[in-house]
């Protein structure tokens, strides 16, 4: 299901990077095609919703009449945000349908905690370059709904759904390395959390802290995806490549 994460969440656009766009077009209600327009919400629903792209825009607002034009300041482009939504339902839908046809196995479960426990260390560069870090200096167009970190909470948060679903097999195998990836995954999970709820107070963090932060969670992020990764040799589960 790969594909639909790329096409609901992450893919590029052409605008982004032509050479590894996700390829797709949307029809707008009113017959306009947008050629590879990126991912349905951070390309689309967020820009179109909080104003953050001039193309999505129907009219600029001063909603809050704060007497300034800030993220947010923005009716949507009635065309693009009905789209948009089409959009979201058709696709939500297709993955519905993958779901229920899924048989999920060890191997599916092993190979989404290697590949993914290690992307925190880019997602706290997007994070450093939101306005939730830079605040008024950033000129980021998505992550501005809510602050990054709380996607990571709940990528990590389904990391550690997943590892629960396995803990028993690995602890049956080799109990110290089940506890070294327990402890280290919540540990992780935790320092996630402490961030957020320190930053949903009223800090904010300097892009220096989020470069900090970021590179000691990916180096743990990538001890822990090795843990897992020598379990599964243990335990002869293949660890799927994902292209």
């Amino acid at each position: 299901m790969a594909e639909f994460d790329v096409w609901l969440d992450a893919g590029l656009s052409d605008a982004e990077d032509p050479a590894n766009a996700f390829v797709w077009d949307l029809e707008l209600p009113d017959g306009t095609v947008l050629t590879n327009p990126g991912n349905i919400f951070h390309n689309l629903s967020e820009p179109t919703l909080w104003g953050t792209d001039d193309v999505y825009v129907g009219l600029a607002v001063d909603l809050n009449g704060d007497g300034a034009m800030t993220v947010g300041d923005a009716l949507p482009n009635a065309n693009v945000l009905l789209g948009t939504v089409n959009a979201t339902v058709d696709v939500s839908g297709r993955l519905q349908d993958a779901i229920a046809d899924w048989e999920p196995n060890l191997s599916d479960a092993f190979t989404a905690l290697v590949v993914m426990i290690p992307t925190a260390q880019g997602y706290f560069e997007q994070w450093k370059l939101s306005p939730f870090v830079l605040g008024a200096e950033s000129t980021q167009s998505q992550f501005v709904a809510n602050s990054r970190l709380l996607d990571v909470i709940g990528i990590y948060s389904g990391l550690q759904l997943t590892h629960d679903n396995v803990r028993a097999v690995i602890d049956a195998e080799d109990p110290a390395i089940a506890t070294q990836i327990q402890t280290e995954l919540e540990g992780l999970a935790t320092l996630i959390q402490d961030l957020f709820e320190q930053e949903s107070t009223g800090t904010r963090f300097s892009p220096e802290q989020a470069d900090q932060f970021g590179t000691e969670i990916g180096s743990r992020a990538d001890l822990l995806a090795g843990q897992i990764t020598q379990a599964a040799a243990l335990l002869d589960i293949e660890i799927q490549e994902i292209g």
